[in-house]
């Protein structure tokens, strides 16, 4: 193992033994709003910095689970799969990618196109998870300053137990400043190509007065065994609405009336979680720093803190994290998990593909 790999994992287990729950600041998916410049960061200065900021952040928490190895989580990119550079895809801002397996052993991939009054969430479908062709627009959002889907994306869909399908997504009217005004919203579809919106499922207080969030942003969303959900949201608490956000957790009987977020990982942003035969996992970025992984063995109880994983570059060489954002993760046929995440600038941004190693 690295010697740097071991510094980070020292770091986490001090911070574990104190009891807190560690993250580290956010910026929620935000493509209107510009990422603070940070420079690449090596394995041994991600370790100095979790020992700097790490603190707890929940006054009540949850049970620890005891974590796999994960220090055999790496992810290398291959090329990028949709995009106006790859030629199936006109817009040139496309990103926020979420990418589901379907019954018959395909792919199909949604994800944000257009901006302000012409923004869309599309949908692609894939054989291999390589090479994907367009299907057409899911959901579009509206054309008016004051609608609240003006600015709209960040899908996470769900296939339910009956076949149909439910999509979460973050949406927001027009907004003054930095900090959108973002709420979760929710759209139903009996094939998963078409979505009707159904309305807000977890409110900030533009939309609910009593909500604790000024902000509810990208999330991730699963079912669980039992049939109920489970899910985090990236969030702005009413106390501390400010950029970065943290990563809130909350959990819904039937996926339409969610309990009140909490607060799970301070910092993180643009979670993913993914169901596999060990369990569920969840990855989130740290900024444009690092990518933290954790486990869950019933998608209740998650690891006291997200473990810094890596992802290589096309070279195989450390991946520089400032093109990179909004991560996808689904598994693969062969058990393993494909990732996918945005790449590039805005105007030129497409989805980059990443095989596990």
């Amino acid at each position: 193992m690295k010697s740097s790999t071991i510094l980070i994992i020292v770091a986490l287990v001090a911070v574990a033994t104190l009891g807190g729950i560690v993250g580290w600041n956010v910026l929620n998916g935000r493509e209107d709003v510009p990422n603070a410049a940070m420079p690449t960061q090596t394995g041994s200065s991600v370790a100095s910095e979790v020992s700097e900021l790490s603190k707890p952040s929940v006054a009540t928490e949850p049970a620890v689970t005891a974590l796999p190895d994960l220090s055999d989580y790496v992810w290398k990119a291959i090329a990028s799969v949709v995009g106006k550079s790859v030629g199936n895809e006109k817009d040139g801002n496309v990103l926020m990618a979420d990418v589901v397996l379907l019954p018959d052993g395909t792919y199909r991939m949604y994800y944000n196109a257009g901006g302000k009054g012409t923004g869309s969430i599309k949908f692609a479908n894939s054989v291999n998870g390589d090479t994907w062709t367009a299907g057409g627009t899911a959901l579009q959002g509206g054309s008016s300053p004051t609608d609240d889907d003006y600015i709209i994306g960040g899908s996470r869909v769900l296939q339910l137990k009956d076949g149909s399908y439910r999509m979460y997504y973050r949406a927001t009217p027009e907004h003054e400043g930095s900090i959108p005004s973002y709420s979760v919203y929710m759209a139903q579809s009996d094939d998963g190509k078409t979505f009707t919106k159904y309305g807000v499922v977890i409110p900030n207080t533009r939309e609910d007065a009593a909500s604790t969030l000024v902000l509810a942003g990208h999330g991730a969303f699963y079912q669980m065994e039992d049939e109920t959900f489970a899910g985090f949201v990236s969030g702005n608490a009413v106390a501390s609405n400010s950029v970065p956000s943290d990563l809130f957790f909350t959990t819904s009987a039937d996926g339409v009336s969610w309990k009140t977020p909490t607060v799970a990982y301070v910092g993180y942003h643009d979670p993913t979680v993914v169901k596999t035969s060990d369990g569920y996992f969840l990855l989130a970025m740290y900024l444009k720093k690092w990518v933290g992984i954790g486990f869950s063995a019933d998608g209740i109880d998650w690891s006291v803190a997200l473990e810094p994983v890596e992802l290589l570059g096309t070279d195989g060489k450390t991946a520089d994290l400032q093109p990179i954002g909004d991560l996808s993760t689904v598994v693969a046929p062969d058990g393993s998990l494909l990732l996918f995440s945005n790449y590039g600038n805005p105007g030129d941004r497409s989805i980059m593909r990443y095989v596990q190693q």
